[in-house]
């Protein structure tokens, strides 16, 4: 009686119903092992008085319950082998939840991270000021050094330049942040130049940082990542992510964001530049125009004969006195004056 018991209890403490097929499964089983218990009793019980009839019975509803259990299990049975299957296939798809859940997630941060850096480039159309943030936004956004190279002449030259880590928006600037502006790289450079064939970003190792740099440089950092940009269809310069890990690399979902990044960058020195040449045609359009000596007295005739011609005209019919000139009358009350 000890085994329907237990199962009795445990049923109780089940925080979820079972299912009614498992239930009257319990309930049979529990039967059954019940009958097989009294089945023992009574056959124990049997030398001491007759119970014969008594045993035949029980053994009778013995063999119903255990009629009725094996029927259903016949049930019972395919879908509790198939548990084991369903629980893995459900451990999948909560796996496959949970991933697109987390690269929602991250979408979603890099997607606020893009319209933060590109908020405070666009704040301003100066070209110092963009090339300013955009270094510093993109070494705090990615907790990477940056550096901003422009196109003068045959060589490139780094106007910007910085180094932080995730999330570091103090005014300080670590002293590592001025190595790339002692560096000028020629514009014939193979490391340059293999960075404009590609649209997308190039990943740059610590040779290729060396040959950027040149010979006889002591170079702190051992791989880099860059983008070129063009302002007006003409190559204008690249910006440079670096760090002094060799193992470095970004994940995709950052690589993308550097890259668009880069693509606001331009956008903004497009508009600097057309913004500048518009200044620049305005203040040119803009002089105060001086007449000549020779114009003062052509306007000066002008106006006098305006004035002479103005005074010469005569009056109006009605305007003289008494209505009269040279003995005609004039009606005060013109008929027909247009």
């Amino acid at each position: 009686m000890a085994i329907p018991i237990e199962i009795f209890f445990f049923q109780r403490t089940l925080t979820l119903p079972l299912p009614m097929l498992y239930k009257s499964v319990l309930l049979l089983f529990e039967a059954f092992i019940t009958a097989c218990g009294a089945t023992h009793l009574v056959t124990v019980w049997n030398p001491f008085s007759n119970t014969d009839v008594a045993l035949c019975v029980i053994k009778v509803i013995t063999a119903v319950i255990s009629t009725l259990t094996a029927t259903l299990l016949i049930r019972v049975f395919p879908k509790a082998f198939s548990l084991p299957a369903r629980a893995a296939w459900l451990e999948e798809e909560l796996g496959s939840h949970m991933r697109h859940e987390q690269s929602l997630r991250m979408a979603n941060d890099l997607l606020l991270k893009f319209r933060k850096v590109t908020q405070h480039i666009r704040r301003t159309l100066d070209t110092n000021s963009v090339c300013q943030t955009s270094a510093f936004e993109l070494s705090v956004t990615l907790g990477i050094g940056c550096a901003i190279y422009m196109n003068k002449g045959d060589t490139y030259v780094c106007t910007h330049e910085d180094y932080r880590h995730v999330g570091d928006h103090s005014l300080q600037r670590p002293d590592k942040t001025l190595f790339w502006q002692r560096v000028r790289i020629s514009a014939n450079n193979k490391v340059v130049s293999r960075m404009a064939t590609l649209s997308y970003a190039c990943c740059l190792n610590k040779r290729d940082l060396s040959d950027m740099v040149g010979e006889g440089v002591n170079l702190p950092y051992k791989s880099a990542m860059g983008v070129r940009f063009n302002i007006g269809g003409k190559d204008s310069g690249f910006v440079l992510i670096y760090s002094g890990d060799e193992t470095w690399s970004l994940p995709e979902q950052e690589v993308e964001l550097f890259e668009d990044i880069v693509g606001q960058v331009e956008i903004a020195l497009q508009q600097s530049a057309q913004l500048k040449q518009e200044t620049i045609g305005i203040t040119n359009s803009g002089k105060f125009y001086e007449p000549s000596e020779k114009e003062d007295d052509v306007e000066f005739q002008l106006s006098n004969h305006h004035y002479n011609t103005a005074i010469s005209l005569p009056p109006p019919p009605f305007s003289y006195q008494d209505g009269e000139k040279d003995g005609e009358s004039y009606d005060m009350k013109p008929l027909n004056w247009p």
